[in-house]
């Protein structure tokens, strides 16, 4: 739990930097301004953000078809991969995902929002899991080509029980942007990784000890690939890929 918190007090210390220098989240934010306890803001940006995406139209048809737990699990879902790994290829959005499913399945990773209910809204919102739930200011997606790519491939990811699976094998619950693994002054919990495999701009960590490294390397890659075809098929053509 202790190394949990830790990588968690490091996200955050790395988002404030991002955010600083990031002209990507920029007149389009939602300000949120509270005097109410962490978690508690995390709660209101997730309701902001969520309300403020159907108000303004940017939900596609198709996921506004579900139910709105279901919606908002697909839209939380679909904002990760459009923050996280919008510039980077489609496997290192089904990775980032898979992530978001694995910490979803692992009671180590308690909740600490207001309504303390097990769902990916809050596994994503949750504080210091991701870098752009935690700044003051929610950024809405302005790239509409990107937000509904991200949409899209959230819906399959969520839609197919098969993910779900494929991401157990996947087995990995932790990743950083690749530079950040040789850098001079990385965190410490960084040194801890017992395996490394790279998957677009990112690299996605082990910190269970007593692993076969490179077994589990082959088999995360092995995943991923399969999760691509399940998505797209056989479509080596494809530029995202």
């Amino acid at each position: 739990m202790k190394i949990l918190k830790l990588i968690g007090f490091v996200v955050l210390f790395g988002c404030i930097s991002l955010f600083s220098v990031n002209p990507a989240y920029g007149r389009t934010d939602i300000s949120i301004k509270s005097n109410t306890q962490v978690s508690d803001l995390q709660t209101q940006k997730k309701t902001t953000i969520l309300n403020r995406l159907v108000e303004d139209g940017l939900i596609l048809t198709e996921v506004k078809k579900l139910r709105k737990d279901k919606q908002d699990d697909v839209v939380c879902l679909a904002l990760n991969i459009y923050n996280e790994a919008r510039g980077s290829t489609i496997k290192d959005r089904i990775a980032s995902s898979y992530v978001v499913f694995n910490r979803y399945e692992d009671d180590d990773y308690p909740l600490t929002l207001a309504k303390n209910e097990r769902n990916l809204c809050n596994i994503i919102f949750d504080r210091w899991q991701f870098c752009w739930t935690n700044n003051d200011k929610v950024p809405l997606p302005r790239e509409k080509g990107a937000w509904k790519d991200a949409q899209e491939l959230a819906l399959k990811l969520y839609n197919n029980p098969k993910h779900r699976m494929l991401a157990k094998k996947f087995a990995l619950q932790h990743y950083v942007v690749t530079p950040l693994v040789t850098q001079t002054g990385r965190p410490k919990w960084i040194d801890n990784r017992t395996m490394t495999v790279q998957i677009g701009k990112h690299s996605y960590m082990s910190l269970r000890k007593g692993i076969n490294a490179e077994q589990q390397k082959k088999t995360s890659l092995q995943v991923i690939d399969e999760a691509y075809e399940l998505v797209y098929g056989n479509q080596d053509n494809k530029a995202k890929k």
